[in-house]
Order: structure tokens, then sequence, then C-alpha cells
């Protein structure tokens, strides 16, 4: 059953997405609520200028909206997840209490590797943290958009008739990154500290050399290309299945975000082969699962699902004081198939997708 108050915010975020114009490109809207507490301990500097405007729902709880939009450029996109938890730049402290997102299709979609990603980089937001995605179109009664949303609510006979995915971040999100909540400081020092300590993957013989062989070769790649403006540096290795290898490193650009990460450099030496083992790691031989980028390009592929990747898992809460205390951390052996629970499927055929089809190929 759907609660009163998850009714009343799945109608609040579809009026918002009704509301407003298609993005140029995928000519498909998602918008995303975000609900929020501040409290008591400031954590940081903030302002109360604007652009910050505190929005406020009916029984006093405080929430930022946010939708996507797109360039000429697919690359450049933003998601309507990412556009809100920006906006908590301006709160000295918060803690997010819940997402709550719509798009245009009729079945609820989950937020995608790069929301995700973003997600789990930040403290505020718990990794319980309950995600709704609904649909745009009841199951019982086949309205939709304007005739179900309507100003005065949800048809009653429709409340349950709305496809909803109701999960967590910690669902969406497994196997981040050691130094997923850590800032740029504390990642070296977690890293040096692991490099210098009889743990290091580099010397245990608890894996077997095929392994060791892939985190040599990857460790070799982040190590030749140390910056002082990205003091973190990530190469990966992938074996095959024929028996070769290939071997690639993060190039880092000025602007973070241009930066092209290890595991998405591999892809070309992907093509017509089965990769079998795969492993990224910084300069200190930390073990990284792929970033957003790579999740997205390995995990959409059906051909690699059962590719092993080797990573470092800390403690249950991911955070700084996890990845310090190097005795919560474990080597962990996972597939492709692990890394995006809950993943769209884009390649299918749905009414929305061929509709869109047929508008790109009129313009």
């Amino acid at each position: 059953m759907v609660s009163t108050e998850d009714r009343k915010d799945i109608l609040l975020v579809n009026r918002y997405r009704l509301s407003l114009s298609k993005p140029p490109q995928s000519f498909f809207r998602v918008v995303a609520l975000l609900f929020y507490e501040e409290v008591n301990e400031k954590l940081k500097q903030s302002s109360k200028l604007p652009p910050w405007v505190p929005q406020r729902t009916d029984d006093g709880r405080s929430y930022i909206v946010g939708t996507n939009d797109e360039p000429g450029f697919m690359g450049g996109s933003i998601c309507a997840e990412r556009s809100t938890i920006v906006q908590l730049r301006f709160l000295p402290s918060a803690r997010v209490t819940k997402l709550v997102i719509c798009t245009d299709s009729t079945e609820p979609i989950a937020p995608g590797m790069l929301c995700r990603e973003f997600m789990a980089g930040h403290d505020c937001i718990p990794w319980d943290l309950r995600i709704i995605s609904t649909g745009c179109k009841c199951t019982q009664c086949d309205k939709r958009d304007g005739d179900l949303f309507m100003d005065d609510g949800i048809k009653e006979g429709c409340v349950d008739g709305i496809p909803i995915l109701d999960t967590t971040l910690r669902a969406l999100y497994p196997y981040p990154s050691p130094y997923t909540r850590c800032n740029s400081s504390q990642s070296v020092s977690f890293g040096e500290t692991y490099s210098q300590s009889t743990s290091s993957i580099l010397l245990t013989e608890s894996k077997s050399d095929p392994w060791k062989q892939l985190l040599k070769m990857a460790t070799k790649e982040a190590s030749a290309n140390i910056s002082e403006n990205h003091p973190i540096q990530f190469g990966a290795a992938v074996s095959f299945a024929d028996g070769t290898f290939a071997t690639s490193r993060q190039i880092s650009a000025l602007e973070y975000g241009c930066s092209l990460d290890a595991v998405s450099q591999l892809a070309p030496h992907f093509r017509g082969k089965e990769p079998h083992l795969l492993v990224q790691v910084d300069q200190y031989g930390v073990a990284h699962s792929p970033f957003a980028p790579a999740r997205a390009f390995l995990s959409e592929n059906e051909n690699y699902k059962d590719c092993k990747i080797l990573v470092h898992t800390t403690g249950a809460s991911a955070n700084a004081e996890d990845a310090a205390n190097l005795a919560s951390w474990s080597l962990t052996i996972i597939s492709v198939s692990d890394l995006a629970p809950n993943a769209p499927d884009w390649t299918s055929s749905t009414p929305e997708r061929e509709h869109i089809k047929k508008k790109i190929r009129q313009i």
C-alpha cells in the first residue's frame, strides 16, 4: 500500500515534471525531489544568498527539486538527481531523508550510474536512504500524465496502480571505492598507509598468480602519471579468455568531469573478445571497482556480465572512518553482473522509445 505521504510526494514530483518542456536531445523528462532535514552540527561554510530558495511541503518537510538537461553532446548532460544534490552546497549541514523520482516512462526507472556514484560520495546521504521511482501511467485504468496526476490529487483507484520502484542507495550502488566518502588528502593518506602495510595485495599470497600479474600491471600504469593536480591516479588491466592482456591508465583533465577513467579506456580491446579478469588500482595498489562510466559500459553489454573483478571493500558505512581502519578492508572477487542492480533495460522496444526515435528521425 502507498502511504499518504508517498502519495503526496508522487503527485508533487509529477506535477513538476508536467510543468517542464522536454530536453532537446532525449525528449525525456526526469524530475527528482530530495527531502532533507537540517542538523545542528555545522560541517561547512554555507550561503543563504540567492539562488538558495528553500521549499516546504504542506506538512512542513523541506525539499529541493531538480531536473535533467542536455546540451548538443550527450556526454555533457546532467541528471535530475545530481542537479538536485548540488543545491545542498548552500546548507551548512543536512541529512537527506528521501529521494522521489519520476520520468516520462510508464515504468519506474532507477537512477543511472553517474547519479548513484554521486550520491554515494556524499556523507549527508545515508546508505539506507529510501529511493522511490514511479511510472507515469496507471496499470489499472491506463490514464497517464495530466489525466492521472491532477491538481486535486491522484485518482483514488489509481494509488496502487502506479508502478513504483522502492529501493535504497546501498542496494543500487554496491562495492563503492574505499575512497568514496574521503577527501583527496584522506585518500592519499590511506593509500600510503596501505602500501606500507603487510596487507598489501601485491605482497600477500592469498590470491592466485593471474590476479597478482594483473595487479602489478595496473599499479605500474597508475604510477606512471602522478601529478599534484590529481594526487590519486588509476590504472587498469584485463585478461581475456584467449590468454591476451590489455592495460590502460586514467587521463586527467583540468576540468575533473572531462577526465577519462582507466577502465573505460580498455573498451577498444574488448571488441570481439571475452574479458575474463579485470582490476583497477591506484598507485598505492588499492583495488577499486569500476567508476560510473565503466560500470555502465560493462553492465550494459551482455557479453561482459561474467567477467570477474577484484575489489577492495571496507566497513558497512564506507566512510573515512572505515577507510582509516585497514583491519576492516577485505579483497572480494565480484562479477560485472553485480555492479548495476536494477539497471534500466534500454535494449528492448517500448512505445516511449519508439516515439523518441521517430522524433529524432524527423529533425
